[in-house]
């Protein structure tokens, strides 16, 4: 990885949610993960890592995640969440892995 530009690298940040409702999304105790991710962010855009999107804010982050899809399926249909979602895999094309 070293090797490899900033700016080329690709990186998840997860938020852990269980139970997997929308009020747990980043919920750790004594902690603001959403202000705390907003800041790492910063900090990987000032590194030269390339963001599509910096939010001003932890609120706005978390906005932004709720106006996509999550995994609390309490509100919305399995069409809602496939239309919300950024993208999908096809089950054909996921492997048959057997253990």
């Amino acid at each position: 990885m070293r090797r490899i530009p900033n700016e080329e690298k690709r990186i998840a940040v997860l938020f852990h949610n269980y139970p997997p409702r929308n009020d747990t999304i980043g919920s750790a105790f004594g902690l603001d993960s959403p202000v705390s991710v907003r800041n790492i962010l910063r900090d990987l855009q000032g590194a030269g890592y390339r963001l599509g999107y910096l939010p001003a804010d932890g609120q706005e982050l978390m906005q932004e995640l709720l106006d996509r899809v999550t995994n609390d399926r309490r509100w919305a249909s399995a069409q809602e969440m496939l239309s919300r979602a950024v993208d999908s895999v096809s089950p054909g094309a996921l492997p048959d892995i057997r253990l």
